[in-house]
């Protein structure tokens, strides 16, 4: 049949025809409903143009229009009291157009999206072939009948014979091509389901119009035929309707009626006739069989269920389980719930999450557990192209013939021992996979399965998000706190290096301050100091050294009298005698040369030496340099020593004059032996003693050098001695032929220029 306005006033013309010839024909009221054949199926046209165009029916529009004008002729033929050859010719066109549809309707079939598609042969149009050359025999005999009784002498008996073997062939050829169809296409969710229920259907009304035969209730043509039409009605409607999961639910409530009800039936009609003097019994017996029959009927459908409905009870559970307001307790529910579906199965059922990547089951003793692995994005993607986002591992199976790339989703599969993975998403994209395991069963996924899963990730998408979302926050506050811990850990070592640096520091001053510490008591060194102590809030101070004295001594006791125990920064000594100093990019934040000495006493104090030694511009940038960074400097330098500008403005602060060695006789004495020990130590490793008379000669020396002249003088007697104490001529040169002056007696007193007063107490 084709489409348009000629599809939609041809078959009604016909089918009115047909009609109005019985209606003319016939005599009674009862010949006015066969005017409805026509309106019946002008609006069954109708109704089936704007199905398909809403997209509200699935399958073949020739199919279905080829299958109503069917019924339409059929209903207009089949009541009709008196019998001619014409009325067979409708019937027999009635049932070749039901045929085809029907035939048409298995071969055109839509299958989901997904991996496996619909292979060609499955869609092969043979069996419709061999329905037309059938049905053209009976159709054409009868149509020859009636246009040419003189030749054609058509044996009503031999139709009626033709027409019960043609039915019971087209029946079987129904069954044969659903089969070929699930041998095909068995794996398409939606596909195999309807193949399943309209080859249930074409087995029942095998079975209904052969059973008739047999009981002799009714003409088996008639009954023949009435089971053709009924059976394409069926198997057309199974294709036509877009849920197939409807199609399965409603066939098995049919099949369980049939199953039942059909035998009640015929018993009771075959009684009925056999028991004529009891026609109230038999109906009587008849109503409360059918009644049984009926209650019976969807206890008796379950098992008819894709693996007796085990699968759909665990997902209906698991969906009330899934109800619970605590996420992580409705999610263990539903997993334990989910166990009824394979409850022999050593494997669990199983969600794995996407982020923080984990695999969430219900242990033996009922607990929500989580072990952390590897989440099979694989497995995900794939799922999220097949119908209800549930990826089977029959499917897998087959396809990774056509694709080698879906071979390692197989091995996933076996290797977990998994049945199906039904995916988990939002509008954020993938949540997790639920995967069921296999277990026992070696039956194929059926569509209502496939939806109740799809229906219970749904449900189970928000708790697992939610899930999901307590997880990463878990993850956070261990982060946060593991950073915390961490940088508890950094800072107390950063702390302990610092002190140590401070320490190390401090110490490093306390050692230059070692010499006042031991031989700085004499008033002027004890005046000196507290002028010091007095500045150590200042920021620049000024010493003015005599030749000789050696003011880093003096710069460290200025440097430990900051403010807490010790100072942070480190004590600095600048000599600017020393190489490159002279250039004025040494003072540059991080020069060629490395640090500057601005840079690296930074936080500390800045000693700076000789500098008349610098040229103007070194000490312009040495100046520039103080200016920029914050540093305690300290500036020893001869009063004759003429500074830049610069640097006067940048070092300008509190002047400060340092004692000579004349200036405190009171601690010559300990410092010479502070200084023989010293140098003991370091040449034979035990200090050096003086006696008495060495003593006296070095009270009586003026020590124009200061601590370099002393120094410089101990030094030598210490290489001159040749004992342990050093004496009177180790300390004065002469020539070999010249007698050494001798020493004055052990017992003598030695003499003092001048009085001396008590020693003050040590610095603290």
């Amino acid at each position: 049949m084709i489409g348009g306005q000629r599809g939609f006033l041809l078959p009604t013309a016909i089918v009115a025809y047909v009609a109005l010839a019985v209606f003319a024909s016939e005599a009674g009221s009862a010949r006015y409903l066969l005017l409805l054949a026509p309106l019946g199926v002008a609006l069954s046209l109708r109704f089936v143009e704007r199905g398909y165009q809403s997209g509200k029916l699935l399958g073949s529009p020739t199919a279905t229009r080829a299958l109503v004008f069917g019924v339409g002729l059929f209903a207009a033929s089949f009541f009709a009291a008196s019998r001619s050859s014409g009325l067979d010719a409708a019937q027999s066109a009635a049932l070749l157009a039901c045929s085809a549809g029907a035939l048409l309707a298995i071969a055109r079939v839509e299958g989901p999206p997904g991996l496996l598609r619909g292979q060609r042969v499955a869609q092969s149009r043979d069996a419709l072939l061999v329905a037309l050359a059938v049905w053209s025999l009976t159709t054409m005999a009868s149509l020859l009948a009636t246009l040419f009784p003189q030749y054609v002498d058509l044996d009503p008996l031999a139709f009626d014979a033709a027409l019960v073997f043609a039915v019971l062939g087209s029946l079987l050829l129904f069954c044969a091509a659903e089969v070929r169809v699930l041998l095909l296409r068995g794996l398409e969710l939606g596909v195999a389901d309807r193949a399943r229920s309209s080859l249930s259907l074409g087995l029942a009304g095998t079975l209904v119009a052969v059973g008739a035969s047999w009981v002799d209730v009714a003409p088996a043509e008639r009954v023949a035929a009435a089971s053709l039409v009924l059976t394409a009605v069926g198997i057309v409607l199974t294709k036509l309707v877009v849920d197939a999961a409807v199609v399965t639910r409603a066939v098995r409530a049919t099949l369980g009626l049939i199953l039942l009800g059909a035998p009640v039936a015929l018993l009771g009609a075959h009684f009925a006739m056999s028991l004529p003097e009891h026609p109230a019994s038999v109906a009587f017996a008849t109503a409360a069989l059918s009644l049984l029959a009926g209650l019976m009927a969807r206890s008796l459908a379950a098992p008819l269920g894709p693996e007796g409905s085990r699968w759909l009870v665990a997902s209906e559970q698991a969906m009330d389980a899934a109800l619970q307001p605590e996420p992580d307790v409705a999610l263990r529910e539903a997993l334990r719930a989910l166990r009824v579906a394979e409850p022999t199965s050593e494997a669990r059922p199983e969600l794995f999450r996407v982020e923080p990547e984990a695999l969430l089951s219900v242990d033996v003793a009922g607990y929500l557990s989580t072990r952390k692995v590897e989440f099979p994005r694989g497995v995900l993607l794939l799922a999220l192209g097949e119908p209800e986002l549930t990826l089977r591992r029959e499917t897998v199976q087959r396809a990774q013939i056509r694709d080698p790339k879906v071979r390692p989703i197989v091995a996933w599969f076996e290797s977990w021992g998994a049945k199906t993975a039904t995916a988990l998403i939002d509008d954020e994209g993938g949540v997790g996979l639920l995967v069921l395991p296999a277990g026992k069963r070696k039956s194929n996924l059926a569509l209502e399965e496939a939806q109740a899963l799809g229906r219970l990730g749904r449900r189970m998408t928000g708790l697992l998000a939610v899930n999901s979302a307590l997880a990463r926050s878990r993850h956070r506050e261990l982060e946060v706190r593991k950073s915390a811990e961490q940088s508890l850990v950094e800072t107390a070592d950063l702390r302990a290096r610092l002190d140590g640096t401070e320490r190390m520091h401090s110490e490093d001053a306390a050692a230059l301050f070692e010499v006042l510490a031991v031989a700085g008591h004499s008033p002027r060194a004890r005046i000196c100091l507290q002028e010091i102590e007095n500045a150590s809030d200042a920021q620049r101070i000024e010493f003015t050294t005599p030749p000789g004295v050696d003011p880093r001594p003096w710069a460290a006791h200025f440097h430990l009298s900051a403010v807490g125990v010790s100072a942070r920064g480190p004590l600095v000594v600048f000599d600017a005698t020393q190489k490159g100093a002279r250039d004025p990019a040494s003072y540059a934040d991080e020069s060629a040369r490395g640090l500057s000495p601005v840079t690296r006493a930074q936080g500390g104090t800045l000693l700076l030496l000789q500098l008349g030694a610098l040229p103007p511009e070194a000490q312009d940038a040495l100046a520039e340099a103080l200016m920029r960074t914050p540093v305690r400097l300290v500036v020893s330098r001869d009063p004759r020593i003429v500074l830049s500008p610069a640097l006067c403005r940048a070092a300008r602060g509190s002047v400060i004059a340092l004692p000579a060695l004349a200036d405190r006789p009171e601690d010559l004495r300990s410092l010479v032996l502070f200084e023989l020990a010293r140098i003991g130590l370091a040449q034979r490793g035990s200090p050096f003693g003086m006696d008495r008379g060495a003593f006296a000669e070095l009270i009586e020396r003026p020590f124009h050098g200061n601590d370099e002249e002393l120094r410089g003088l101990l030094l030598a007697a210490a290489a001159r001695a040749q004992s342990d104490v050093i004496g009177v001529a180790d300390l004065v040169a002469h020539e070999p032929d010249e007698p050494p002056i001798p020493s004055p007696p052990e017992d003598a007193p030695m003499a003092r220029s001048r009085s001396r007063r008590p020693p003050r107490s040590r610095r603290p």
